[in-house]
């Protein structure tokens, strides 16, 4: 019995998209740096950032989307926006 290809991939075809909100947050800690660097205010954004990779992580776990390495970096962004606002 020979299947077609799109029904032998249908299944994988769901895991190559990427999380919305994991690039979201990636973008949000990036400003949160830059916002550091040329307003010195990037904890708003840093925590901001913090809760949509907070999002992000639930519903990779939950819908099984790519984007895991950008959760973490936006992550460690939003982190280092968040203590550069500070010192």
């Amino acid at each position: 019995m020979m299947m077609l290809r799109t029904e032998r991939y249908k299944n994988q075809t769901e895991a190559l998209e990427y999380c919305h909100e994991a690039i979201f947050s990636l973008v949000i800690g990036i400003l949160s740096i830059l916002g550091v660097i040329f307003w010195d205010n990037g904890a708003t954004l840093g925590g901001f950032g913090l809760g949509m990779a907070y999002i992000a992580h639930r519903e990779i776990k939950k819908s099984k989307l790519k984007g895991r390495k950008f959760v973490v970096i936006g992550i460690v962004c939003s982190l280092i926006g968040i203590v550069g606002s500070f010192l």
